[in-house]
């Protein structure tokens, strides 16, 4: 969030989503490392 952007405001769901991506994207950084 950028600092005293008021018009920036996150509500539950868009956090959910973002919790989401950020699990999908540390298994495909966590399978990579596996094939490595």
């Amino acid at each position: 969030m950028i600092a005293g952007d008021p018009s920036r405001v996150y509500t539950l769901s868009d956090i959910s989503k973002f919790e989401e991506e950020l699990s999908r994207i540390s298994k495909n950084c966590l399978r990579l490392q596996s094939l490595l």
